[in-house]
């Protein structure tokens, strides 16, 4: 093989990492958008699950136990009692706030846990789009 089919193969093998690499960071930043929204529509029904309940707060303690219960052997354990909880108010923090849903849907599960704990809603939104920004 002469230089010129050597460069030619080169570039080729560049352009065919690039297009892998591109499709697992797609692959991975959808995946990521399906569990955010599936976790956000886990706590919606709890939520609604927990507002039928007579006595909510004895109530949503059995709900979210119960739920840890049935779904870890089969889910694993990001369906802890601790991780249904933050489902919750996950669901909670932003159910009247599409802006901010739209840009949750953009971080990592961490990233929506540790910024939903943030109390002003102003210097949440801020968070959100620096992060959503920054990637």
């Amino acid at each position: 093989m002469n230089t010129l089919q050597n460069n030619q193969l080169d570039k080729l093998v560049g352009d065919v990492r690039t297009l892998l690499s591109q499709a697992r960071q797609a692959t991975v930043r959808a995946i990521n958008t399906a569990m955010v929204t599936t976790y956000w529509l886990i706590g919606q029904r709890i939520v609604v699950e927990e507002q039928k309940g007579s006595d909510r707060a004895d109530y949503g303690a059995y709900i979210l136990k119960r739920l840890s219960k049935e779904l870890t052997p089969e889910f694993g354990n990001g369906f802890s009692y601790a991780n249904l909880k933050n489902m919750r108010q996950f669901y909670k923090t932003y159910a009247n706030d599409e802006k901010g849903y739209t840009l949750c849907s953009k971080l990592s599960w961490i990233h929506n846990r540790l910024i939903m704990r943030i109390q002003d809603g102003n210097a949440r939104h801020y968070y959100l789009t620096e992060a959503a920004q920054e990637g």
